[in-house]
């Protein structure tokens, strides 16, 4: 399990990272208002597809079916959360 938490924790820096240096060039003015929106769709097209390819190529599945027993924990604690 704790490996899984990992590559999670992985995959989230790689994307983070990319946000980042996209908001730097941004600030420093090297990307137009066009290109931002642009950019912006390319990212929000392609954000599933980069985690679909992680989990399938990364986690055999042994560990998929261990995390999906695992996925009602978030689904519980949202619907523990939601106002009544």
């Amino acid at each position: 399990m704790s490996e899984a938490l990992l590559q999670s924790i992985s995959n989230t820096m790689v994307l983070v990272l990319v946000a980042g240096y996209g908001w730097w060039l941004a600030h420093h003015g090297t990307i137009s208002d066009a290109g931002r929106a642009t950019i912006a769709k390319l990212v929000n097209a392609l954000i599933p597809v980069f985690l679909f390819y992680s989990v399938t190529s990364k986690f055999g599945r042994e560990q998929m079916i261990e995390l999906l027993e695992m996925a009602f924990l978030p689904v519980s604690y949202t619907h523990l959360t939601l106002p009544t």
